[in-house]
């Protein structure tokens, strides 16, 4: 059993230790090429905004040219003056930026001859102008051909800058996925590996505490043979006392009749000594001799009577000590009784026997003739200090060694040395009782190392628990802090999309206004990302803000449907009629738990499904609820769907983008509301998602 709780251990160990070596390597692989293609998207942003900034420079200088030219104003040279030194700084960082791109480098050296030679057309006719001379039409078509082939250039190198900024958002995207789905479910692994071995370790402690219960009754066990042992001995002791009081009558009535017969052999010579002298007195001697014959018939009836009591005693101790050798042989634990200050064996039953390995033959030997291998235990000592002093002798738990089929084996026993008296009080041997308790004392070590074994496993569970805690910690700030930098660069690219959408407002080509709508599209699709992680991040450390205020649930309701009817067109939106209702709440919080929502309800149904969002109230609550037609969520997946980053994974979803943050956050808003949430659906027709808030 030992052995196994060992195994048990180190695998644990070991799959614990593996799983947060590999975690650790792993996140550390993606975490860096998360941030170096996070790098590398701002680096093709901050060159392609240098070079619309260049080309927006050397229109406003080609502006303010026409403008001197058919004005002769000088002040419509003022973006000329600047535009030059400012675009060849553009030109000389972008430079910078593509050192690492060598098709990039020659791009960027003909935008630089292109713009050197369209501002010296620049300068050579602006100095006709001011030296009065004529401007030829070939001068104003050179200067058209010059920035056509700018604009070129510039388009040429922005498109190569394109290209490599969509493989580098691909690539981020990856990463930004599959790096929080390896460390939760890694997460999950060494969870599950602790489970596992918790398991096994609470079934040896049960089998440990049942080896427990064993000892503790057969220690009850021993403590009842104990009990019944000392009345034996009680038993004997009477019995000697008995025996002792005969021997005491018997040895009186014995002296009485030598006294007798004394005083009688006195009295014949006498009386022979007298009848000698006078025939006179034998008939006189006659008569005191029938007189003694008479008195020694009595003392031999007296004699008579004391030898048959003599012999009942006798009987009845034989049948006493019959019993307590009965008693003794019987007994289920060990019994020896040894005489004199040798140790000779007198008695001794089968089980102390089966203990020491011998058999019958033992009884008339010594102790140490058969038990030589404990010298040197203080065995020997013990009973002689016993003989000696009266005292008996107790030890608990005591190991002894012991010669068993030829070879030294340990024991464990409760043994006791008791002093044998006789009638008289004196010691004659000793009694020797035990219980072997071998197996329970092995159990309890086991017991007692298994119990130190699960205090360092708990210490080693407590540590590691720790130590997750801290990593999710530091993950929080990591996502929060990234979170934060990401805005910047995000508002930057808005501006800019901004105002690309106002340039080409009337342009006549479709497909650039298109394309700015659909990049304006992507940038509130990644700004309401990150403001979910920084969401998280506020959550977990407890810095995220319920402000409420009173207001109607049901023109919310109606504003977030209509906002989002403007950009989801594949989808129906339904409002069902809700009634004014005012709850007290968070006005701001509570629309974005209804417009993620609706947006899942969208994004996991089919094209043409109808949405319905609709609301209810009790006395003491208003329920919202969003219903769609689309794939539902299985059974197992339910009580898991508002986990933090969980997300529901079949052939259906695994398409469909997302880092399972928004039905988290929903849940902790409502529950920061002392409301509640929850799902309804069936797989293959679709989920209703349920949120109530107490009125007032």
């Amino acid at each position: 059993m030992e052995h196994r709780f060992s195994r048990n251990l180190k695998l644990g160990y070991s799959f614990s230790f593996i799983m947060l070596v590999a975690v650790g390597l792993l996140s550390y692989f993606f975490i860096r090429n998360l941030l170096q293609s996070d790098r590398a998207v701002a680096h093709s942003n901050a060159v392609i905004f240098n070079l619309e900034r260049t080309l927006s420079l050397m229109k406003d200088a080609e502006t303010g040219q026409r403008g001197y030219l058919l004005t002769g104003r000088e002040q419509f040279l003022t973006p000329y003056l600047g535009a030059y030194p400012q675009a060849l700084q553009l030109v000389g960082a972008v430079t910078a930026l593509t050192r690492d791109n060598a098709q990039q480098q020659k791009n960027m050296a003909a935008v630089r001859a292109v713009m050197l030679q369209r501002m010296t057309g620049l300068e050579a006719v602006v100095a006709k102008k001011r030296q009065g001379l004529p401007v030829s039409a070939s001068d104003l078509d050179a200067g058209k051909a010059a920035m056509d082939s700018l604009r070129k250039a510039i388009e040429r190198t922005e498109q190569a800058e394109q290209t490599l900024l969509a493989e580098r958002s691909g690539l981020l995207n990856r990463y930004a996925v599959w790096t929080p789905v390896l460390i939760i479910g890694a997460i999950l692994i060494a969870l599950a590996i602790g489970l596992f071995s918790y398991f096994r370790v609470s079934a040896d402690i049960r089998e440990k505490d049942r080896l427990r219960v064993e000892l503790q009754r057969k220690e009850e066990e021993t403590a009842a043979f104990n009990e019944e042992l000392t009345a034996a001995n009680e038993e004997i002791t009477a019995a000697n006392e008995e025996l002792s009081a005969i021997n005491g009558e018997l040895a009186e009535a014995r002296e009485e009749l030598v006294a007798v017969n004394e005083n009688l052999e006195q009295k014949v010579k006498e009386r022979t000594r007298e009848l000698a002298a006078s025939e006179e007195e034998t008939q006189a001697l006659n008569e005191e001799l029938v007189s003694i014959n008479e008195e020694l018939a009595s003392a031999n009836e007296e004699y008579m009577a004391t030898n048959e009591e003599l012999l009942e005693n006798r009987e009845a101790l034989i049948a006493s000590e019959h019993r307590a050798r009965n008693i003794v042989a019987g007994a289920p634990f060990p019994i020896g009784v040894y005489a004199g200050r040798e140790m000779r064996i007198v008695m001794a039953n089968k089980a102390i026997l089966d203990v020491w390995g011998k058999g019958s033959g033992v009884i008339g030997q010594t102790y140490y003739e058969i038990l030589p291998e404990l010298e040197g235990s203080g065995i020997y000592e013990q009973l002689d200090r016993v003989f000696m002093t009266g005292e008996a002798f107790h030890a608990r738990n005591q190991r002894v060694d012991i010669v068993v089929d030829g070879k030294l084996q340990p024991y464990y026993f409760n043994y006791s040395f008791t002093p044998l008296l006789d009638t008289l009080g004196q010691i004659y041997g000793v009694m020797n009782t035990a219980a072997e308790i071998t197996d329970l004392v092995m159990a309890k070590e086991q017991v007692e190392q298994s119990e130190r074994e699960l205090r360092g496993i708990k210490l080693q569970l407590e540590a590691e628990l720790e130590v997750s805690r801290e990593l999710q910690r530091q993950k929080d700030d990591f996502i929060g802090m990234a979170s934060h930098e990401l805005k910047t660069p995000i508002t930057s690219l808005s501006a800019v999309i901004q105002l690309a959408q106002v340039k080409l407002k009337n342009n006549p080509d479709p497909f650039l206004a298109q394309a700015m709508d659909k990049a304006v599209v992507q940038i509130k699709r990644m700004t309401g990302m990150i403001n979910g992680f920084l969401n998280v991040s506020r959550l977990e450390s407890g810095k995220i803000e319920i402000i409420k205020t009173t207001f109607d649930i049901g023109g919310l309701l109606r504003e977030v449907v209509d906002e989002i009817k403007l950009t989801a067109s594949t989808h129906p939106v339904v409002l069902d009629n809700c009634p004014f209702l005012e709850i007290a709440a968070d006005r701001d919080k509570i629309s974005s738990v209804i417009s993620n929502l609706v947006s899942n309800a969208i994004k996991y149904s089919d094209k043409g499904k109808t949405v319905t969002v609709s609301c209810s109230s009790s006395p003491v609550s208003v329920t919202v609820s969003v219903k769609d037609e689309g794939m539902g969520i299985a059974p197992e997946d339910t009580d898991k769907i508002f986990d933090r980053y969980y997300r529901v994974k079949t052939e259906h979803t695994q398409h469909i983008a997302g880092f399972g943050i928004g039905l988290y956050l929903s849940a902790q808003i409502v529950q920061l509301h002392d409301g509640r949430i929850w799902v309804e659906s069936e797989t293959g027709k679709g989920s209703t998602f349920y949120f109530s808030l107490p009125l007032g």
